[in-house]
């Protein structure tokens, strides 16, 4: 998905989530960020994998970043995941391509449960309560 595909989304008025696995692709971060209008300040936090857990309001959006656990069998490996969102869109940045969400796009995809009901802050919600998981499960095999 492109900075374009985003604006033919906000044309049309409805609800967005995109993904973006590693930060590499630098070019199609610089032009979602100028589309967006995002703050030069959250490209660094959000390339900055070693920033500390961080939440910011802006004008026209809010900024979340914060580790999550990947699971593992052998050490405890951590990843960088941030957040901005607005009332209308939510753009989701991961370090790697482990993936917490895939049960949340099954539920998209699929109409099921209440999320395509509900605003974007609740996906949000439902996307930290991923995150939250992985920490207990990982809690759970240290005992």
């Amino acid at each position: 998905m492109t900075a374009d595909d985003i604006q033919k989304f906000e044309k049309d008025g409805e609800n967005y989530w995109l993904n973006i696995y590693g930060l590499h692709d630098t070019d199609t971060i610089a032009s979602i960020y100028e589309k967006q209008g995002i703050h030069s300040l959250v490209i660094q936090d959000i390339l900055n994998i070693n920033q500390r857990p961080k939440f910011q309001e802006y004008e026209n959006f809010s900024f979340l970043t914060l580790k999550s656990i990947v699971p593992s069998e052998n050490e405890m490996i951590t990843e960088q995941i941030s957040f901005i969102f607005s009332s209308h869109f939510l753009i989701s940045f991961q370090e790697r391509k482990a993936d917490f969400f895939e049960h949340l796009r099954v539920r998209l995809r699929e109409n099921k449960g209440i999320i395509r009901e509900r605003t974007v802050d609740y996906l949000l919600y439902a996307m930290l309560e991923s995150i939250l998981d992985n920490y207990f499960k990982t809690l759970n095999k240290l005992d």
